[in-house]
């Protein structure tokens, strides 16, 4: 019997190649950037490596937030209730919050 050819069936291996190269250059010219609004001023801040501080813009509106959430303009509007969270779990969550805050006390207003 006499085998039956795809009809991609290459004529060289250089063929295959060649179309392998294609198909990636056609993939890597597909990929979308996600883009975010800055939840501060609005902005269109690219979701990528690229924007260290996303979904903020800059440093600047990072803070900004920050400000507002420490002065508790920003509030999360479901109170936890008293028997969600053991005081020996409260202790703990108190420790692992103040041991990265100190870790990152260092290098938190450095650009």
């Amino acid at each position: 019997m006499q085998a039956v050819q795809s009809r991609y069936a290459f004529s060289s291996q250089s063929d295959k190649m060649r179309l392998d190269l294609h198909n990636h250059e056609v993939k890597s010219k597909c990929i979308m950037t996600t883009t975010v609004k800055c939840p501060t001023c609005q902005q269109a801040v690219e979701w990528s490596d690229k924007s260290p501080f996303r979904p903020f813009c800059s440093k600047r509106c990072q803070l900004i937030d920050l400000g507002d959430w420490s002065d508790e303009s920003n509030t999360i509007s479901t109170p936890m209730k008293s028997g969600e969270l053991t005081p020996q779990d409260a202790e703990s969550l108190i420790e692992d919050i103040e041991a990265m805050l100190a870790k990152n006390n260092e290098n938190f207003f450095k650009e």
